[in-house]
């Protein structure tokens, strides 16, 4: 009974730990406030996943994209028509991203993991910071 137990409690602890990743960033985004949300992309089937934003003229963003179980992927961030804007390869679990755009801009983030690592899903969580660009003003 035991050993049932204990391996039901390393799978639920596996299993929840991606809410470790937004402790950890709250030392990234200090001078930021955060939009609110607590964005979670699980890529269920092959390599790469998809999150939707728009970006406003005259704000910083941070993006924090930080994963427990996958050390090496790759983060792109495009406009609505495809065109790249930014990328970046990870190789420590977590990334940050700092973007300003002079345009306002709907687009996506595109998150691709290099190999399936014997990992059925993957979990990213995106956590967004905003400031407002001084420079703007």
């Amino acid at each position: 009974m035991f050993k049932y137990l204990f391996i039901l409690f390393i799978s639920c602890s596996t299993y929840l730990c991606a809410g470790d990743c937004f402790k950890s960033t709250s030392d990234m985004l200090k001078d930021y406030i955060l939009d609110g949300q607590q964005h979670v992309l699980k890529i269920k089937e092959g390599l790469k996943g998809k999150a939707y934003f728009t970006f406003f003229e005259g704000f910083v963003y941070r993006v924090v994209v930080c994963s427990n179980v996958v050390k090496n992927y790759k983060i792109s961030v495009f406009d609505i028509e495809n065109n790249l804007i930014y990328s970046k390869n990870c190789d420590n679990y977590s990334s940050l991203l700092d973007l300003k755009f002079d345009a306002n801009i709907a687009g996506y983030l595109l998150i691709e993991v290099g190999d399936k690592q014997n990992i059925n899903t993957f979990t990213f969580d995106l956590t967004i910071g905003i400031k407002e660009d001084k420079a703007k003003k």
